[in-house]
């Protein structure tokens, strides 16, 4: 059986969105019958284990660090390994292909070198050029939105999910920072939410209990709900008129449905693709607890405005970059349109 590995990072300090679409990613390939062996950290695992679970052919092993990683590679022979980790470059990536196994570097930083087969990096404002010297030169590139690496079951309610548009409103919206204790973030579109007035519901997904029970106390009202994990994602923010989250996988994950959406930013790496997505209207950026209830109250009295961010954030996206990558992966060749 053929059989591949994948070292993703994880945890509270640089999120889950790494380990969520390599859970994307495997799942595609498993469903080929390939057989996918996360060998990873204990807190890349504890975030892959909801990503993942009762899937067939896809197993977590834990290791103290990436060198004991590339040993269990080395021993066991695998045709690929895909890497997905910032910290991880060309010297590491080296010990993985000395070994015999191709290697599948995700980036968006386009900060450092790379020895690998194929780099990948989905971010919209990334050009070929960008890796010019930081790749070998028969290096394959898999470059911008079209390999966006998103969960099937986003691309399953895509069509559902934009059919329920095409008469706008705001009536439910969704607020979401990944895993980041980002209180500050939360409480001020709390804050906002209640502010602007607006009849709606607001459903706040926070990263662990601790923040969930913070914002517990500062949630006013029925209409305002606080959860955690989320066992059917997709089907949550399928069902959001209006998301509010800081720019990364999740970003990708409301353009595949057609979400419009408002960003806070939270650190430098973000900027590039806020303003991504500010400049193809998708989402609008706000700074302020001010204006982002300004912003609510205008799309409530205005919900074409919504209408036509969701088109802008569909074009982006159309959900099919974690088949294209598959299939690059596992036959040299991509099939999906």
């Amino acid at each position: 059986m053929r059989k591949i590995a994948i070292w993703a990072a994880g945890g509270n300090k640089v999120g889950g969105g790494h380990a969520t679409r390599m859970a994307a990613l495997a799942k595609t390939v498993a469903r080929t019958g390939v057989e996918v062996d996360f060998i990873v950290g204990a807190d890349a695992a504890a975030i892959l284990a909801d990503r993942i679970r009762n899937t067939p052919l896809i197993s977590i092993a834990i290791v103290p660090d990436f060198a004991e990683m590339a040993d269990a590679v080395a021993a066991a022979g695998y045709e690929w390994v895909v890497i997905d980790d910032y910290a991880i470059g060309a010297d590491q990536e080296s010990r993985i292909r000395r070994a015999g196994s191709r290697v599948l570097a995700v980036d968006d930083l386009a900060d450092r070198s790379h020895d690998c087969d194929i780099l990948l990096d989905a971010m919209p404002y990334r050009q070929d050029s960008h890796y010019v010297g930081l790749v070998p030169k028969d290096a394959k590139l898999l470059i911008g939105l079209e390999y966006a690496l998103v969960n099937a079951e986003f691309l399953e309610l895509r069509a559902q999910s934009l059919a329920r548009r095409e008469v706008p409103k705001l009536g439910n919206v969704v607020a979401t920072f990944g895993l980041s204790a980002n209180i500050e973030g939360a409480t001020r579109v709390l804050e906002a939410f209640v502010l602007s007035g607006i009849d709606a519901r607001l459903t706040v997904i926070a990263g662990n209990e601790r923040v969930a029970d913070m914002l517990r106390s500062n949630a006013i009202g029925r209409s305002i709900e606080v959860r955690t994990a989320l066992a059917d994602p997709a089907s949550v923010f399928a069902d959001a008129d209006l998301a509010i989250l800081a720019p990364g996988v999740t970003t990708l994950e409301m353009c595949t449905l057609g979400v419009p959406m408002i960003q806070l930013t939270t650190s430098k790496h973000q900027f590039p693709l806020a303003g991504n997505m500010a400049q193809r209207s998708a989402a609008v950026t706000i700074e302020s607890v001010q204006s982002l209830a300004d912003r609510l109250l205008s799309f409530a009295r205005n919900p074409a405005l919504l209408a036509r961010m969701s088109q802008a954030a569909a074009a982006a996206v159309d959900g099919k970059g974690t088949q294209r990558t598959a299939q690059r992966l596992l036959t040299g060749h991509c099939l999906a349109q």
